[in-house]
């Protein structure tokens, strides 16, 4: 396929925006965005990208971008056993799920890699504090090890891992 340039017209906090180009307006998803070396797959408005255009065209009629990189962007750091972030769970049933991360992928979770007790409260929407590691078997990224949060108390949206 042919790569093109564009800049971001616009990039939702529901993972998905429009790339343009002197030839046309294209749509994309978070999971067409080549994640960064620290996992992150997100785009800025204005920022310079290197794309494909394919797959099925989106619900709106525009063509898709895929394969989408970030030009200009400052390289960042591989994540180190020390990295942690609280995601929110998406979906769980009981042994494996998806966690949902503000500015990256989103994470494989397993029981096996729970350190903290809890695993019987999981459900979507509960929040996780997890260190990131690539998946020996594909592309995608696995939250290990995994603290479950607690809420401070009923009243407050604080939240602690422990």
């Amino acid at each position: 396929m042919e790569k093109q340039i564009g800049f971001v017209r616009s990039y939702t906090d529901k993972k998905y925006g429009h790339i343009i180009t002197k030839d046309g307006e294209y749509f994309v998803r978070v999971r067409d965005i080549v994640p960064d070396e620290g996992s992150f797959a997100y785009l800025a408005r204005g920022e310079r990208v290197l794309f494909e255009i394919g797959g099925e065209r989106a619900p709106n009629g525009y063509e898709r971008a895929i394969n989408v990189v970030p030009m200009d962007r400052q390289p960042v750091e591989p994540l180190n056993e020390d990295y942690r972030e609280t995601v929110t769970l998406l979906s769980w049933d009981g042994k494996s799920g998806w966690a949902h991360r503000e500015y990256g992928t989103d994470l494989l979770v397993y029981a096996t890699h729970i350190t903290t007790e809890g695993e019987e409260t999981l459900k979507p929407g509960s929040r996780l504090y997890v260190g990131i590691e690539p998946d020996p078997v594909g592309e995608r990224f696995i939250a290990k090890p995994i603290e479950i949060c607690v809420p401070e108390s009923e009243d407050l949206e604080m939240e602690r891992c422990t």
